[in-house]
C-alpha cells in the first residue's frame, strides 16, 4: 500500500509542479524532448501504470469492460470525435460563436476558472465518446479496413 501511495505522490509531483518550475528555466513551448516534457510524461506514465495496477488488483470494479470496449472501438471513437469536433468548435477554437467556447465562457461566468472550465468540458467530451464506443461495442458495430 505504501508503494502505491508513494507512486501516486511521485506521479502527481512529476505531472505538474516540477515541470512547471523547470519550465521557468527551460520553456516547454511544444511537446519536444525538453526536460519539463520528459518529466511530465514520466509522471503520466507512472499514474497510468498505477491505474492499471489497481484495476488488476481489484478486478471486481466494472471498469475493465469499459476499457476493453474503448480499446476495441478506438478507431470508431477517434473518427467520430474528430468529425464532430469540427462542428462543435465552428467557427474556431478561440473565437466566440462555437459551442465549445460558449460553454467554457458560461462556466467562467458561473465562477469556474478558465483552466477548470476547459478541463470539465474536455472531461465531459471524453465521457461522451467513451459512452459512444461502449454503445458501438454493445451493438456489435465496427469499421472494417
Amino acid at each position: 500500500m505504501i508503494f502505491y501511495l508513494t507512486l501516486l505522490f511521485t506521479g502527481g509531483l512529476l505531472l505538474h509542479p516540477i515541470p512547471s518550475l523547470l519550465s521557468l528555466l527551460l520553456p516547454m513551448s511544444k511537446p519536444l524532448w525538453t526536460p519539463p516534457f520528459l518529466i511530465q510524461t514520466t509522471g503520466m506514465t507512472l499514474l497510468s501504470w498505477l491505474l492499471a495496477s489497481i484495476i488488476d488488483i481489484y478486478p471486481t470494479i466494472q471498469v475493465t469492460q469499459f476499457l476493453e470496449a474503448m480499446g476495441r472501438k478506438s478507431l470508431e471513437v477517434y473518427l467520430a470525435a474528430e468529425i464532430l469536433q469540427e462542428f462543435v468548435m465552428y467557427p474556431g477554437k478561440r473565437r466566440a460563436g462555437g459551442v465549445w467556447e460558449t460553454v467554457i465562457t458560461l462556466l467562467e461566468k458561473l465562477g469556474v476558472g478558465r483552466a477548470w472550465s476547459c478541463f470539465l468540458v474536455s472531461f465531459v467530451w471524453a465521457g461522451l465518446f467513451a459512452g459512444f464506443g461502449l454503445a458501438l461495442d454493445w451493438m456489435g458495430w465496427k469499421i472494417k479496413l
